[in-house]
């Protein structure tokens, strides 16, 4: 089957499809709604948790929805100790966010419910404090980011609520594959290691050109890296793809749309259609849904980056070239990996 081939089976409907990528641009314009009418920030994350929280299974999405609201406050308070700890010391900032990085990517591929929340808290304080590292001022806002974390979570308990209570669907009856086998202590350690490494090279080449826009290299290479390589070039590829398109559509919107909007009922004709779209994807075949995602992050990174509608056009090209040089950076790496664990080429 062809490329095309394979893209146009994807976009197949199938009953209950169209339910479930109503309800989350539901849950999405509810988000965005809130978080507006609170003045807080991190309205793109916030909306992203609420797509991202979308799955053919309500259970399913209800669990991610509830595990985001706890996780954000968490990492938010990691963050601020970690930041006020290393205040004096940027040395031990940047030591201390590759050991987070290292521990999270560790306990990833862990089968445990507890392991996985605690990867992701990981993940989210690493990013947290990247995105304090970018400020001008250099200086991490306690109330700043609780705010924020207070939007990701009601993000997270949107979509767990509008999972329920909004067009329920039927659970999918597919039989669920066995869980994979558990990667050895060594194989964990040489995956973190691979992505940290990938991570902080990320970093320091966005500090050494003085390009903080393109700090999404970090972000890629912790989101897209997996202990099978050719998934993380699939990821990498997708998330590549996702960025481009979101942050076309972003732009396009930012040029001949934004400029007129007044309200945010106006805005919402703008994020709703992008929305179905991206869950429409992302709730289809599972090769192709972490395009979805990937689409709408970078929609929403774009437009609404400064709690609310943007037009500033420069953010969507610097989100596509950290994207590229965060999936070539993690794609080296992670290959140096599979040689290293004797796997074919």
């Amino acid at each position: 089957m062809t490329a095309l081939a394979q893209i146009q089976s994807a976009m197949v409907a199938y009953p209950g499809r169209a339910a479930i990528a109503a309800r989350t641009v539901i849950a999405v314009s509810m988000v965005t709604i809130a978080v507006l009418w609170l003045e807080l920030p991190a309205l793109d994350i916030a909306a992203y948790i609420a797509l991202f929280s979308c799955n053919r299974s309500a259970a399913a999405s209800v669990r991610m929805g509830v595990t985001y609201a706890i996780a954000a406050p968490i990492a938010v308070a990691i963050a601020i100790a970690l930041w006020g700890a290393t205040t004096s010391f940027p040395a031990m900032r940047v030591t201390a966010m590759a050991a987070v990085a290292f521990s999270a990517m560790y306990v990833k591929g862990l089968p445990s419910k507890a392991m996985a929340l605690a990867g992701g808290i990981g993940v989210m304080t690493v990013c947290l404090l990247v995105i304090g590292s970018t400020a001008p001022s250099g200086d991490l806002l306690t109330r700043t980011m609780l705010k924020a974390a207070f939007a990701i979570s009601i993000g997270g308990l949107v979509a767990a609520a509008c999972a329920r209570l909004v067009f329920p669907t039927e659970e999918p009856s597919d039989a669920k594959a066995p869980p994979p086998p558990v990667p050895s202590a060594r194989d964990r350690s040489l995956f973190a290691l691979r992505v940290t490494v990938a991570t902080m090279l990320g970093f320091f080449t966005y500090k050494l050109v003085d390009w903080n826009g393109i700090h999404t290299c970090m972000f890629t290479a912790l989101f897209v890296a997996s202990g099978d390589f050719s998934a993380t070039v699939l990821k990498g590829r997708l998330r590549l793809a996702g960025a481009i398109a979101g942050s076309v559509a972003a732009l396009v919107a930012i040029v001949f749309i934004v400029p007129g909007l007044t309200t945010i009922a106006g805005l919402l004709t703008i994020v709703a259609p992008v929305t179905f779209v991206a869950a429409w994807i992302a709730i289809g075949p599972q090769r192709f849904a972490y395009l979805g995602m990937q689409f709408g992050l970078a929609f929403y990174l774009a437009l609404l980056g400064a709690a609310g509608p943007t037009t500033n056009i420069h953010d969507p090209r610097d989100r596509i070239v950290g994207v590229l040089l965060g999936v070539v950076l993690v794609t080296l790496c992670m290959d140096g990996y599979r040689q290293g664990k004797g796997q074919s080429t």
